[in-house]
């Protein structure tokens, strides 16, 4: 039996960052944003204009400054 992902990730007890493309086909913002997070880093969804699912590779440089930021404040 599998298991809800999005359910298993907001309820996690160590801190999420959360970056989303705003043109990801495979994930509904509106319904990501209305979801209770236990850890969620900064309280918000980090949007990232002009991304779809992976804008770790769509846009390296703008992602990598929400990881560094991430990784210094959790270090």
């Amino acid at each position: 039996e599998g298991c809800d992902q999005l359910t298993v990730i907001a309820g996690w007890n160590n801190p999420i960052g959360f970056v989303l493309g705003t043109d990801d086909a495979l994930a509904s913002a509106e319904y990501i944003k209305t979801v209770t997070w236990r850890r969620l880093w900064r309280n918000e969804i980090i949007d990232m204009p002009g991304c779809g699912h992976a804008p770790f590779i769509e846009d390296p440089p703008r992602f990598n400054t929400y990881l560094r930021e991430f990784l210094k404040e959790l270090f």
